[in-house]
């Protein structure tokens, strides 16, 4: 056997070369995250819309088991003026309730003092979908004789008749308002008023049924649906 070393082989790749070629697949990868995360539909900003109207849902259920009632569409006062909107009355059930024990309830969403808290609104009431200022929503109750929310009296899930699998809670529309400002949308609205850019509701979330809509002319007013 020889004793003469073996003459050292060289390797097949340096350092450095393995960091230039980790360096570029990371990059590759950086770059092809975004476009499959773009093309997911769970992350498109409708998806992002029903989510957040999911939430809201779940809000008012949690309102109703704390007050064995839903909460008003808006409050009012001792002359029956609106005051405040039933976003305002479910912050506590939005992990918001700092900003609604600032709130002044006995006076209007637009006095001087409330009007400082017209930007503090939740993200949740802003659907990324739409184009809106720091303190506007398109988020709006369904509102009406036959419904769960007529105006300042409070109902309960209980007290609708009928098939309670279908009714319209809240609906995604065109035209923002004040996230504080009393400002609804109405079963009539609702079924003869095309209310976004492409005459639909954007969106619109569903739980119990409101049994005297006419569901197919409202059906034909929307454009998605979601369960709550």
């Amino acid at each position: 056997m020889s004793n003469e070393e073996h003459p050292k082989r060289k390797p097949l790749m340096t350092w450095l070369e393995l960091l230039v070629v980790l360096t570029i697949v990371g990059m590759l990868i950086a770059l092809l995250l975004p476009a499959q995360h773009s093309s997911c539909p769970s992350r498109s900003p409708q998806w992002q819309c029903a989510s957040r109207m999911k939430q809201l849902c779940l809000a008012l259920h949690t309102y109703h088991d704390a007050h064995q009632s839903l909460p008003p569409a808006y409050t009012v006062d001792a002359e029956g003026k609106p005051l405040h909107s039933w976003r305002v009355l479910v912050l506590p059930y939005l992990e918001a309730d700092d900003l609604y024990r600032q709130i002044r309830l006995d006076e209007p969403w637009d006095s001087e003092y409330n009007r400082q808290f017209h930007d503090q609104m939740p993200g949740v009431f802003a659907c990324p979908a739409a184009s809106l200022k720091k303190d506007e929503t398109t988020c709006q109750l369904v509102t009406g004789p036959e419904t769960y929310f007529p105006g300042a009296e409070c109902r309960t899930w209980d007290d609708m008749e009928g098939n309670k699998a279908d009714i319209l809670l809240l609906v995604e529309v065109k035209s923002p308002c004040c996230w504080m400002a009393p400002g609804d949308m109405s079963t009539e609205r609702l079924g003869t008023v095309g209310v976004t850019s492409n005459q639909k509701v954007t969106l619109t979330v569903i739980t119990k049924a409101v049994p005297t809509l006419s569901w197919p002319t409202a059906r034909s007013n929307l454009s998605s649906t979601a369960m709550c």
